[in-house]
Parts: C-alpha cells; structure tokens; sequence
C-alpha cells in the first residue's frame, strides 16, 4: 500500500499555531475563573479545535501530481507496508523538525584539545582548562573532566614542537631559534600555571622573550649546549634561585661547557651560580641586570656566583651583572679578560691579585661605584677603555711594571684628581684621560715615546 509524507504549508501552519494558541488561553481562563459548566463547554471547544486540525492535516495530503497546485512544495511519497498505515503523518512532522535545526547543532558534543590519550587531536588552542596544578596535590584541575585522563598536551611554538604532560613536564624539541611570547596566549602559555619542569633538547639555539613568564610554579629548567642566546624569559618564575651544569642539584641545569651565551644567567631571583673550568669564554651580558648576585669568588667559597677559572677570568665573565658588590680574585689569575667586569656599576672595591699581567680593553668600564684600584706590579698593559666611565674613581696608581696605557683607558673619571705614571711607561693612547674634569694636572715621563690626542 503507497501512503505519502505530510508537510504542511506555511498558511496551515499559521492556522494551526493560532487554534493552539486559542486552546491554550481558554484552557487558562477557565481554570482560573468559569464554572463548571463553563469548563465542559470549553472541553467541548477543544475537542471541536482539535477535529479541525485533524480535518485540516486529512485535506493536505496530496501526491506528487498536484502538490505545486496546493502550495505544498517539498511533500516527498514512499512505500510503505500494510501495518504501516497510521504512520506516515508523524513522520511528516518529525521531517519538518528536523528543517528548522541547524546541521552543526549535532556536533557540539566532540572534544576539542591536542591530549594524546581520550581526547581529540585537533589544536591545543581549543582545550578548555583553567591549567592550575594544585601546589599540594601536583594534579591538573581542569574544566573538562575528560582531560584528566589525558597523556599529554601538544603543540607548536613558531618552528618547535612542544608536550606538556600531566605531571607538569614541558618538553621541546626542534632545530632554530624559539620565538618571543606575542601576548595573543600561544603555545604552552596557555597553562604556564600548569608546568613545573621544562626540558628543552639539543637544536634549539634561543629563548625568545616571555617564553615563559608567568610560570610562577616553574622549578627546574633543562638548556641544551645548542642555546646561544637567552632573553628576558623567565620574569616571575621566582622558584629558579640556582644554576649549574647538567648532573648537579640545580634549579637550572645548563649543558654548555666551553662557551656560555649571552643572557645566560637573567633569571631574576637567581641567587647561586656555579661556573665550572671549562667555560673560557662568557656571552655579552651573560648576567644582565640581576637583584641577587651580590659576591662572586671561586668554587667552594661563600660566594653567590662560583668559579672554576684558575689562570684567566674570561671575557665579558661578570658584564652586566648591576648588583655584585664584591669579588674575590684567586692569586693565580695572570689576566682579566676584555669586558670582564664592564657594567658592574654596584662594584665599590677590588683587589687585583699580584699575579695578574694584563687588564683587558673595558675590564673596569662603567664601574661608577668603583672608588679606589690598586694596580699590582707584574702587570704590563692597560687596555683600552679599562677604566672609562668610573665616575666616582678619584685615585689610581700604576706600577713600575706598566708599560701602555690604552685608548680612553681613564676616560670619564670625572672625580679622578691624581695619577702617577711611572718610567716604566712608553705610550699613552688617544684620549686616555679624557673628560677627566678634576684632573688638575698628569706629569709624564721622558720615558714615553708615543701618545695620542690629548
């Protein structure tokens, strides 16, 4: 037997939809205020309102031939068996509402997020946590339950790839530099509250600006010997107070051996650094501007930064480091390295030891706290730039041993007001006193057969 679909058309509908809404409101009034005879009576309109929408259905049944005659657009026919008879005109109706939802309403249940186990591999972008570790509990609180049961999170950092596990380790990995934080809450930032170790593997060369601010329950820090460069990563990570080669207790263990790079050490609330004797060449500024840092001292002494150098304090081996206040030099250093102590401008005193030879160009540079040097016999040359800008400098002597003086080696040490050079001296660079306002007068000796511009 061949029964067809019902759809009503929009003028049927609105019909429909006005009985309805008359039956409704008489249905209310009468509860609320008619007789008991005004109820049958409204009992009697009901049964009369729904006959007519039975009669209204009965007379849009129509086939494929006249539907477009009727208004009708749309009525699909089927086959059907016998025992089916009553059915068709309810799944008319169920058709009609399946037009009115939107297609993407049934896709609202699927998970969103980069876990390895139990959740989709789509973006991290899309997981939905609040990505806090309990500081007791060491578990991940997050929105969506089902992420709990998760391996790990995943993702990409510019030309890296990252995992952050459940229990807070955050592993990268790649070739190339990592990009700075943009504010726009890429990558591993999204739970920077969540991770509590970072790891990052050989073939990443830098560490991009805020890379990982904020991570304030970070603790332990992993750095390949391929890291050349580090910026100001680590503001408010305040539980990385020490640092040290790899195999150490060390809140920051670093892998370099001969060579460590610039910015190496800006962690702000760094307190310890050990450097071992196979570093022999220090990053520009490998300290930067750091507020605890105060001494510094070989190995086993009481010193905030430790050092293994036993003949030569290397290049660039304290710059920048703004807040040492002292330091300690063994007596078998034979020479200070060029910008070894450039920009440590809380340094007030040094004792350079007697087996000293050679102070390197900037040694002393921009020291402007430094009041009194002491020279030792055994050394022979000044670099250039040794002591510029060591404003609060007001005495230097130079021993019988010195025989140059470099360029601008005492330029802008406005409170300088004697100096002694000794015989022993046979040139003086251009402008090596230069800008030295209070410098009343510099005797110098026959003994000097070379000097530049005063």
């Amino acid at each position: 037997m061949r029964f067809m679909k019902i759809t009503l058309s929009k003028r049927h509908r609105v019909i429909s939809f006005l009985l309805s809404a008359i039956i409704l409101f008489t249905s209310v009034d009468s509860t609320a205020y008619a007789t008991e005879s005004d109820q049958t009576h409204t009992v009697s309109v009901e049964i009369e309102a729904n006959q007519f929408c039975d009669n209204l259905r009965d007379n849009t049944i129509v086939d494929d031939n006249n539907s477009e005659e009727n208004g009708n657009y749309g009525v699909e026919t089927s086959d059907m068996d016998d025992d089916k008879s009553e059915e068709p005109e309810e799944m008319a109706l169920e058709d009609d509402i399946e037009e009115d939802v939107p297609e993407n309403e049934a896709s609202k249940s699927k998970e969103s997020g980069n876990a390895e186990s139990d959740v989709d591999d789509s973006t991290i972008d899309d997981i939905e946590t609040d990505g806090i570790f309990s500081d007791e509990l060491g578990i991940l609180s997050a929105k969506n339950p089902e992420l709990l049961g998760a391996t790990n999170y995943h993702g990409t950092w510019g030309g890296l790839t990252w995992t952050l596990d459940s229990e807070g380790t955050l592993i990268i990995s790649g070739e190339g530099e990592m990009d700075e934080y943009r504010g726009n809450n890429q990558g591993w930032r999204q739970y920077e509250r969540s991770i509590k170790s970072v790891i990052i593997n050989e073939g990443v060369t830098s560490i991009g600006s805020g890379a990982f601010s904020g991570c304030i329950f970070l603790s332990s820090v992993v750095l390949p010997e391929s890291i050349t460069y580090i910026d100001s990563a680590f503001y408010e990570c305040a539980r990385l107070k020490t640092a040290g080669p790899v195999g150490g207790d060390y809140n920051v263990k670093f892998a370099w051996k001969s060579e460590i790079p610039n910015g190496a050490f800006w962690f702000p609330d760094l307190s310890s650094v050990i450097i071992p004797e196979t570093v022999t060449c220090m990053g520009e500024s490998a300290f930067r501007t750091n507020g605890c840092l105060y001494t510094a001292g070989p190995i086993g002494g009481d010193y905030n930064i430790q050092f293994g150098w036993k003949t030569v304090i290397p290049d660039n081996a304290f710059s920048g480091c703004g807040d040492l206040v002292s330091v300690t030099i063994p007596e078998e250093i034979t020479s200070l390295g060029d910008a070894a102590f450039s920009g440590c401008s809380s340094l007030t005193t040094l004792t350079i030891p007697e087996s000293v030879t050679s102070i390197g160009d900037k040694a002393f540079r921009d020291c402007n706290n430094l009041t009194s040097v002491v020279i030792p016999e055994g050394v022979t040359s000044i670099g250039d730039y040794a002591f510029c800008g060591c404003s609060n400098l007001t005495s230097v002597v130079i021993p019988e041993s010195v025989t140059s003086i470099g360029d601008y080696a005492f330029c802008r040490c406005s409170n300088l007001t004697t100096v002694v050079i000794p015989e022993s001296v046979t040139s003086i660079g251009d402008y090596a006193f230069y800008g030295c306002s209070n410098l009343a007068s510099v005797v110098i000796p026959e003994s000097v057969t070379s000097i530049g511009c005063i």
